[in-house]
């Protein structure tokens, strides 16, 4: 457990570390904005148990975040945000063929 709480808060510190453009795709919010909006959204209340990097399954540039919130009732909520605007994403098959 300590192991796995070390990992999600160094990849947290990883990808907070990005600058605002690391995605390639325009100069949208940083991270740390988007996290902190999505921690104020009553849907999404909990505390933020891990962070990833999803990259596009096709081979392509785009990536969204992944982050892994652990909600009040001990449940794992997993969230996907734009790394250009910082919204939420539905769905992110449909959002990669999108790209």
């Amino acid at each position: 457990m300590i192991r796995r709480a070390f990992l999600a808060g160094s990849t947290l510190a990883f990808l907070l570390s990005l600058p605002p453009a690391a995605s390639g795709q325009g100069s949208g919010p940083d991270l740390s904005e988007a996290l902190d909006r999505l921690q104020r959204n009553p849907a999404y209340a909990g505390r933020i148990v891990g962070t990833h990097v999803l990259r596009d399954p096709s081979g392509g540039r785009a990536f969204l975040y992944e982050v892994r919130i652990l909600s009040p009732g001990d449940r794992i909520i997993i969230v996907y945000l734009d790394p250009d605007s910082g919204a939420v994403v539905g769905n992110p098959r449909a959002w990669f063929r999108n790209r």
